[in-house]
């Protein structure tokens, strides 16, 4: 609902500055949701009218699913080929670790479209799923690495997550950052921090 405001009296212009200053403040207490790209801008780097996707999709929800599912299952493949070169648990959670940063570096669109966007996505649209899938595959490597521990694999699991989506977004949106190390150096480092015990 747009809220009707009466004008300032005169000479008390610089109190709309400060109103507007506010008012983005308070917008930005909500998160903010990544959008996917339109249907429009989809049809037109196919080549093919708007109303043409409805051939395919039922609704802009249905294609956007479609995407989120695509890319975390693409992201999965990718953790799981890393996880295979390993020769032992310690050294698969460091490749998956690093790989899961690589990957989001490499589709920043995607991953930002996965991860940083709040869960209001459009209706019926769910960002879950494979991920939810993803996180329990990777808590069975931690599980594997921790062993007899007095930590929940579950818990170290949302936390190793936590550390690698801020080296992850921030080497996204922070390019000129003075980085010391590589992606695979704070990849073991991370992975070091979580598992002492190991």
């Amino acid at each position: 609902m747009v809220k009707k405001r009466a004008p300032n009296p005169r000479g008390r212009g610089e109190q709309l500055r400060e109103e507007l200053i506010r008012a983005a403040i308070e917008l930005l207490e909500e998160p903010q949701v990544v959008n996917g790209p339109s249907l429009r801008e989809i049809a037109r780097a196919t080549g093919i009218a708007p109303s043409a996707v409805y051939t395919r999709f039922t609704s802009a929800s249905e294609l956007l699913q479609t995407v989120i599912d695509s890319q975390y299952g693409a992201l999965r493949e990718e953790i799981r080929k890393s996880a295979q070169a390993a020769t032992n648990p310690k050294e698969k959670l460091v490749l998956i670790a690093s790989r899961y940063i690589t990957w989001g570096l490499e589709h920043p669109g995607s991953y930002q479209l996965l991860f940083e966007s709040s869960d209001k996505l459009p209706e019926g649209v769910v960002a879950l799923g494979p991920g939810v899938e993803l996180l329990r595959e990777i808590g069975g490597h931690v599980a594997e690495v921790l062993g007899e521990s007095d930590d929940s694999p579950e818990r170290v699991t949302l936390r190793l997550w936590a550390a690698l989506h801020g080296i992850t977004s921030l080497r996204l949106h922070k390019k000129n950052s003075p980085w010391t190390t590589t992606v695979e150096i704070e990849a073991e480092a991370t992975v070091e921090a979580f598992l002492v015990r190991a």
